[in-house]
């Protein structure tokens, strides 16, 4: 495919209706600097920051520690501080999708909080998870989540826990979370860092 053919693609996708909703609805969901881990904290396990997984040197990865919790078993959680307002008598359903990897026996979760109030307070539901397992390179697990009609607000987090019992501490590191009202249409997109290419090839091809 030559340069004018993927500049008359992307044109034609950003465009397109589906390419309109196709974005993050995370303010921060690759921890890109300076802003680090601002809209997030870990309620089971620490967390800090180490190299981006797609060595970006404007943006971060998060390295998670787990702890006990619900009778010892090990946990790490690490979620959003973002009420996102979306209205499921117009929306069915929404995207996520994240990058992680450890070499424990873990599971690897993105749930979503659905809150019948705007504000993310009261009565609240979890939907079926999006979930992968053990995978010590780094890999991408995403899917669509369903909404109630009467959800108005959500909140998202990710986590991981023993796939079988007596696993030790472990640890584990998660990057690009994404929530959006349709898939992303390119998961290396350029609006990663406000911009940068440092996720894409040099090389052009031939006109």
């Amino acid at each position: 495919m030559n340069r004018q053919l993927v500049v008359l693609f992307l044109a034609a996708a950003l465009f397109s209706g589906r390419a309109l909703v196709a974005q993050n609805l995370l303010g921060n969901g690759e921890f890109d600097l300076p802003d680090g881990t601002t809209d997030w904290q870990n309620t089971i396990g620490s967390m800090q920051l180490v190299e981006d997984s797609g060595s970006c040197t404007t943006s971060d990865a998060v390295l998670g520690t787990s702890a006990p919790a619900g009778g010892g078993v090990q946990f790490f959680t690490l979620y959003s501080d973002q009420c996102i307002p979306i209205d499921g008598s117009v929306h069915s359903g929404v995207s996520v999708g994240a990058m992680y990897r450890t070499s424990a026996s873990v599971w690897a979760r993105i749930d979503l909080q659905l809150f019948d109030s705007s504000d993310c307070t009261g009565g609240s539901s979890f939907p079926n998870p999006v979930f992968g397992t053990t995978s010590a390179d780094w890999t991408r697990i995403s899917g669509d989540l369903p909404l109630f009609e009467s959800t108005r607000s959500v909140q998202l987090q990710v986590s991981n826990n023993p796939t079988t019992a007596g696993v030790p501490q472990f640890t584990v590191e998660w990057d690009r979370i994404y929530l959006g009202l349709a898939p992303e249409l390119l998961v290396d997109g350029f609006e990663i860092e406000e911009g940068s290419t440092c996720r894409w090839s040099a090389a052009a091809g031939a006109n």
